[in-house]
């Protein structure tokens, strides 16, 4: 539906009714023409062999004010801020009472209830299917617009630059555009992915023509190769109905215009991660000329972070969850080696949650806080659109490798995370500090947000969380071995606890014989163990030990093969 609805835009949809002749049309007012095409990009109306219908979204619409007088109205009722607040509201069964304000202005909302209109307009917007029209004003604007930024500055640009009233509602109709309810009085704005889709077709275009319209009918022709004569004459099919390759591209914006984004992992990476990688490439650079290795006392002793320094095994942990780092097993030694996202991480410097946060919801379309944008400005990850640094950042979140690790507040995390549930982000930081016995509220609050950027949770902008679906099936590992255990352990769960898991859920016969070989000559099981899998997780002996002793201590492992924790976290991967 169109997301951008007023009282003009009501009237228009009640003239309509159960139809009108588009020759009828010249007998309404001009303020009311001109709303037509707004209606139609919205799914409102459409427009047929003469006639103009009301789509089952508009009478929806129309239904919604049916006992509500014109004057009663708001001049402006429905637009992507509206729409936004509303779709967290059924998603997560709460709104904050700035955006319950914001509708309420709307005639949405009444004493801080959401009214009975305001479902069955979201209702509409669900079931709308929206017209794609490119006229040269629109195209210009996508072209030229920053693609994400405040909502302040979205008006200075389009009064400076002199685009007309309707553009930023012709687009937020056909869910080109976002606006952001207010948060702290601020919003932002952002281009859809069906937007920029928009660009990469006019760009790719040799002929564009000087109207464009893709609606239902439409773009059933283009798939379908039945020859239409508007589409013929803006170039989207050739004569005969084979569409063309631009048409390809507009029929891919009209699908993305309905289609939900799928948002990537806001990755982080500290300063101290950072100061670790660099000292690493130190060390590299000198084993040139000795024999020194990057294992982690050499690394401690040279690293230049304080911080680092002393928690140097949680930064370790933390970059090679991410690919920034490979372990390996040197002269009996643990040593670490940069890859080349490693390499890159050292030119990029760090970025934090926050800032990624506005990086991977405003690629998938949606609509950051205007904190995590201060934030994506502030460390580099957005500009007038995402920067190389934020590119690449997005590419560590889309490939890294697939391991687990987990800290002791990580474990707190997913032991007080409802299933299946959204719960506040306030409630969550006290159950965690509660879990923990700790008043340390800010260090809380940090490892929620580390949490996030592991997969485990993700937060909405208005403030609602719930496990992932990764999450969940730690949730599970967590809840399944001695939790409390893992709580109180600094690194419950590091990349090679998960990589000793998989190996010995893959390999569970032969570890079974192993097993019986140590008890039959009376030899230390573990110790049989380590050595087996010490190449395997490219380890030390004496690492694996360590390791095994913590899985044992946790509940990961039994005397003799994984717990089923350990099962299940060896599983946490598997589709």
């Amino acid at each position: 539906m169109a997301v951008f609805i007023g009282k003009k835009h009501v009237e228009v949809l009640r003239a309509i009714g159960e139809g009108l002749a588009e020759r009828e049309v010249a007998g309404l007012p001009l303020d009311t023409r001109r709303l037509i095409p707004e209606l139609q990009m919205g799914g409102l109306i459409t427009v047929s062999q003469g006639r103009i219908t009301l789509t089952d979204a508009g009478k929806i619409i129309l239904d919604a004010f049916s006992n509500v007088s014109v004057d009663e109205i708001p001049e402006v009722v429905v637009d992507s801020a509206a729409l936004t607040a509303l779709e967290y509201y059924y998603e997560t069964g709460y709104i904050p009472r700035e955006w319950v304000r914001y509708l309420e202005i709307r005639g949405l909302a009444e004493d801080g209830e959401l009214l009975d209109r305001a479902r069955k307009i979201f209702e509409a917007y669900k079931s709308a299917r929206p017209t794609l029209v490119l006229t040269n004003d629109t195209v210009s604007f996508l072209f030229n617009v920053p693609f994400v930024g405040y909502y302040d500055d979205l008006i200075t640009f389009t009064d400076a630059a002199g685009y007309g009233k309707t553009t930023i509602s012709s687009l937020q109709a056909m869910r080109l555009l976002r606006i952001s309810p207010p948060t702290n009085g601020r919003s932002v704005y952002v281009l859809t992915p069906a937007a920029e889709q928009v660009k990469v077709a006019i760009t790719s275009a040799k002929t564009v023509g000087v109207h464009i319209s893709v609606g239902v009918e439409e773009a059933d022709a283009l798939e379908k190769g039945i020859e239409l004569a508007s589409l013929v004459a803006s170039g989207l099919q050739e004569t005969g109905g084979r569409i063309t390759e631009f048409g390809k591209a507009i029929l891919e914006a009209y699908k993305r215009m309905t289609v939900r984004e799928r948002r990537l992992v806001p990755v982080f990476v500290t300063e101290e991660e950072v100061d670790v990688l660099k000292t690493i490439k130190e060390i590299e650079n000198i084993r040139k000329h000795t024999d020194i290795l990057p294992e982690y006392s050499e690394i401690r002793r040279r690293v230049k972070s304080r911080r680092a320094r002393d928690n140097l095994g949680e930064y370790l942990g933390l970059a090679e969850m991410k690919g920034l780092i490979e372990r390996f097993e040197e002269k009996n030694k643990q040593v670490y080696r940069l890859t080349d996202w490693g390499r890159q991480a050292i030119v990029y410097g760090p970025v934090t949650t926050d800032a990624m946060k506005a990086v991977v919801y405003t690629a998938a379309g949606e609509l950051p806080l205007p904190d995590w944008l201060d934030a994506a400005k502030g460390d580099g990850v957005i500009a007038t659109g995402i920067t190389e640094k934020g590119k690449f950042y997005m590419e560590i979140s889309r490939m890294r490798p697939h391991l687990v690790y987990l800290t002791g507040y990580d474990v707190a995390v997913l032991a007080r995370m409802p299933r299946k549930h959204y719960i506040k982000h306030e409630d969550l930081v006290k159950e965690v500090a509660e879990y923990l016995k700790t008043d340390d509220t800010s260090a809380v609050k940090m490892a929620i947000s580390n949490a996030e950027s592991k997969n485990l949770i993700f937060v909405l902008p208005n403030t609602m969380a719930r496990l992932t679906d990764h999450g969940e099936k730690m949730k599970e590992v967590v809840e399944s071995a001695k939790t409390r255990e893992l709580a109180a352990t600094k690194f419950a769960i590091t990349p090679l606890t998960y990589s000793i898991a998989r190996e010995m859920a893959t390999h569970a016969q032969e570890i079974n014989k192993l097993w019986k070989k140590a008890h039959d000559k009376r030899k230390d099981f573990y110790g049989e163990l380590a050595k087996w899998l010490a190449n395997r997780v490219r380890a030390p002996v004496d690492e694996v030990i360590k390791a095994l002793e913590i899985m044992h201590k946790v509940g990961l492992l039994g005397d003799k093969s994984l717990t089923d924790a350990g099962k299940k976290l060896a599983e946490v991967f598997t589709v």
